[in-house]
């Protein structure tokens, strides 16, 4: 747990990722988001979704950056991880009833990096679901951060599970994908509702409760079964994520206007030019945005700062970041309706080596795998986001292939904006609503865009409203860049 800090002004640090190629459209769009048809309270929530039958399982916050399920394997309980993003269970630590089944080395690739084991099979339980001889990764070793966890559950479409590769038997089939097959009357969708942790912002008395449900939803959010069903799109790249595609235009900035957007993928088989590829990847902690898109958002922002290189403020490690003074607000679009996300979930406050006050991005994944094998994607969604909207993914025949059906995901924010508000200004501004007296946006004319990376060091920032350096004749649709955020070095002895 780390120390409560409360400031009046704060900046937003972003790490700038490369990453291949980008390009943008407009339709009218109702820009309030959905609201709940009661507002409760926190506790009020938790009573109704502690109402859930048995296929309900509680989700674990760990500092708003993993989510976690307990699971017992081979009789013994592991804590793992919850990931949209992947497909596979992997485990570290003795498994007393399991089986090895290949003496051959697997390698499960993450973002933030590798795990390597053998696989074995053994008895799985996930709340009230149980399979016999499930098969997993027992891990060697395991470099990447877990968040207290023994493991990662994958619960992604099972064409991408490295483990069914290589072990083609039916037991080596994902562990989500045999729960639907064998229970014939669960209806064949998953939901999920993140939590945020009153650890990390101190105003909230009282945790939520994160919630995971297979083949129900959650009484509080059951409005979600008439929201739109948003087709899954089959991936160009055949690296099939939970992905689908953004409105037109889709991204709502700070103005309230929308940003233009144009997919990086040549030839897109489904919808149009205009509409950005999005994945839903709870492995994610921050949104992954396209360049043009952070552009739109931070550079007409008075005050803030676009750094090729943080040397001059201590952060020599770091290059290609925006640093931004207040409150700004984005939506995203989905099926003609607004989804926002609240100013506390894209920050994270504390302090440079200087003692000045900062707002710094969530720790996350170190690096977004570039390849193709990561997928035909523009952008990410992940934590943040679903800490405000609650999800409902029917798999369709991406787990169960016999189910003929269509796989689609279906939307439901949670986010008044009265409240997320009210929630920035007391954990951020010590109770002190100060944002009305921020200054406008800049112009058009005005507005900054970020130059191409560099590995110089020692570079001074650039305002926004001034030019920025030379493009070097490399062209936007030619590079793309994915936000990044990052925790500094010295937050660490907060947590």
């Amino acid at each position: 747990m780390r120390k409560p800090l409360l400031s009046a002004h704060c900046h937003v640090f972003y790490i700038l990722v490369l990453i291949n190629t980008i390009h943008g459209l407009l339709l009218p769009i109702n820009q309030e988001a959905r609201q709940l048809p009661t507002h409760r309270s926190r506790r009020e929530s938790n009573e109704f979704i502690a109402q859930s039958g048995n296929g309900s399982i509680a989700v674990a916050n760990v500092d708003d950056r993993f989510y976690n399920v307990n699971v017992v394997l081979g009789g013994a309980v592991f804590t793992v991880g919850l990931d949209t993003g992947s497909s596979d269970l992997w485990v570290s630590g003795d498994v007393p009833s399991t089986k090895n089944v290949s003496a051959q080395k697997v390698h499960l690739d993450y973002a933030g990096g590798t795990v390597s084991g053998s696989i074995n099979t053994a008895e799985l339980t996930l709340g009230s679901f149980t399979v016999s001889d499930q098969a997993y990764l027992k891990a060697d070793t395991a470099q990447l951060g877990r968040g207290g966890a023994n493991g990662i559950l994958g619960i992604g479409p099972s064409s991408i599970s490295a483990i069914n590769k290589k072990y083609s038997s039916s037991k080596g089939e994902p562990f989500l994908s045999r729960i639907f097959k064998q229970n014939a009357t669960l209806e064949n969708y998953f939901t999920i509702f993140l939590s945020r942790s009153p650890d990390v912002e101190p105003p909230m008395a009282e945790a939520e409760v994160g919630q995971f449900t297979l083949g129900e939803v959650i009484p509080l959010f059951e409005d979600i079964v008439n929201t739109s069903k948003l087709p899954v799109i089959n991936d160009q790249y055949h690296s099939q994520r939970w992905e689908i595609l953004l409105d037109a235009n889709g991204v709502i900035g700070p103005d309230g206007e929308k940003i233009n957007t144009t997919t990086r993928i040549k030839n897109p088989q489904s919808g149009a030019q205009t509409q950005l590829r999005v994945a839903f990847d709870s492995g994610f902690t921050m949104p992954q945005l396209p360049r043009n898109v952070v552009d739109a958002i931070y550079g007409r922002v008075p005050g803030a700062l676009f750094y090729q290189n943080g040397s001059g403020i201590g952060l020599a490690q770091w290059t290609n970041f925006w640093t931004i003074p207040y409150e700004l607000n984005i939506s995203f679009i989905f099926a003609n309706q607004a989804f926002p996300i609240a100013p506390l979930d894209l920050t994270l406050q504390g302090h440079d080596p200087s003692g000045n006050d900062i707002c710094a991005a969530r720790e996350m994944d170190e690096a977004i795998i570039q390849d193709a094998g990561f997928g035909a994607l523009d952008m990410i969604l992940g934590e943040a986001f679903l800490r405000n909207t609650y999800m409902l993914v029917h798999v369709g025949d991406l787990m169960d292939e016999s189910s003929g059906g269509n796989p689609y995901i279906q939307l439901l924010s949670t986010a008044d904006k009265r409240v997320i508000h009210e929630e920035f200004v007391a954990a951020r501004l010590n109770g002190i609503d100060t944002t009305g007296s921020q200054p406008a946006l800049l112009g058009q004319s005005q507005a900054q865009q970020s130059p191409p990376p560099l590995n110089s060091t020692g570079l001074t920032p650039i305002p926004a409203g001034s030019s920025s350096p030379s493009n070097g004749g490399s062209s936007d649709y030619q590079q793309a860049w994915f936000i990044f955020p990052v925790t500094f070095i010295w937050l660490a002895s907060m947590w």
